[in-house]
């Protein structure tokens, strides 16, 4: 997936999977999923769902549908860490999940980050 957000060219090149970002505070994950929220609202086929969202009682498989998304971004995962589990798996059978998760999560799982460059904002497999 490749688009422009206000200027900012948003890279995610990404096979379908599950991945889990490093724990480091910082780095534009919540910035991420924030922009993911926008471009939601533009019919784009990328979504976020954040610890708000759970505090809202919004079910986080609302995000996770294959037939709306095809990336979705988990933010803050730690503080409601197993709710959707399963669902989150199952998205990741048929797309791409991108889970912000401070501590070390159980499930299987590959690695990314967030890298910038000018005026670029990427997510790559590590």
């Amino acid at each position: 997936m490749q688009t422009i957000f206000n200027g900012l060219h948003v890279s995610v090149n990404l096979e379908k999977g599950v991945y889990v970002f490093f724990p480091y505070s910082g780095t534009g994950k919540s910035y991420l999923a924030s922009i993911f929220t926008e471009l939601s609202a533009s019919s784009k086929r990328v979504s976020s769902y954040t610890y708000t969202d759970y505090v809202r009682n919004l079910s986080i498989e609302s995000v996770l549908d294959n037939s709306k998304y095809d990336i979705v971004v988990i933010d803050r995962y730690d503080m409601y860490y197993g709710i959707g589990l399963k669902s989150i798996l199952q998205f990741g059978e048929r797309g791409t999940v991108l889970v912000d998760c401070k501590q070390t999560p159980t499930f299987a799982h590959e690695m990314c980050a967030v890298m910038y460059h000018k005026n670029t904002l990427e997510v790559i497999k590590l």
